[in-house]
């Protein structure tokens, strides 16, 4: 599946305004997200440019790999494979034995290391015609951003509904240049020259 998807940097006050403007006119949905990602000893999926990631939520548990990114003016686009399963208890050693033993598709071999988690607070608001997932994401305990993330096949539509609601002014926009999985290697793991 092909991902399309805007990503708008945000203050801490243009984060919690926007969420509290948004409550007034649309029903908030809270998930509290713990994405974990892992690579291969030699850093396989790193060097072909791909992401592995394990998301664990309070309903489900969701692999994904994203490969093929490319990124302009905010918009983020790559190819998204995932695979949903039920909810599980695990740690670091039985979780990629947990999704191998029920699909092979992605994980071929457990030759894999935890990089480590990234904790994501998600306020999703759902308007007429759009999705709108504002994020607090944790990198470290000094390194939170805070951002608006949208799937979307029109990003100028977005911001003119932004604009036009009087929720993010278009000028005063400032959009993501990094994927949230960038940004993590870049405060997690030291001396890593993969890119």
């Amino acid at each position: 599946m092909q991902e399309k998807e805007l990503k708008i940097i945000l203050e801490k006050k243009q984060y919690i305004d926007l969420i509290n403007t948004l409550s007034i006119s649309y029903e908030a949905k809270i998930k509290y997200q713990e994405n974990y990602y892992f690579d291969t000893l030699n850093y396989d999926y790193l060097k072909s440019k791909e992401m592995l990631r394990v998301r664990k939520t309070k309903e489900k548990t969701i692999l994904t790999i994203k490969r093929n990114s490319s990124v302009k003016d905010g918009y983020f686009e790559c190819e998204e494979i995932e695979k949903s399963f039920e909810k599980c208890v695990w740690n670091d050693k039985n979780l990629l034995r947990f999704i191998f033993d029920r699909d092979q598709t992605f994980i071929k071999n457990l030759d894999f290391v935890n990089l480590g988690c990234l904790k994501n607070l998600r306020t999703i608001f759902q308007t007429k015609d759009f999705k709108l997932e504002i994020d607090q994401s944790n990198f470290t305990k000094s390194q939170i951003h805070y951002e608006l993330e949208c799937e979307t096949i029109d990003p100028e539509k977005l911001l003119d509904f932004l604009d036009n609601e009087g929720l993010l002014q278009k000028k005063q926009i400032i959009f993501q240049t990094e994927s949230k999985f960038k940004r993590f290697l870049k405060y997690n793991i030291k001396n890593l020259n993969i890119f």
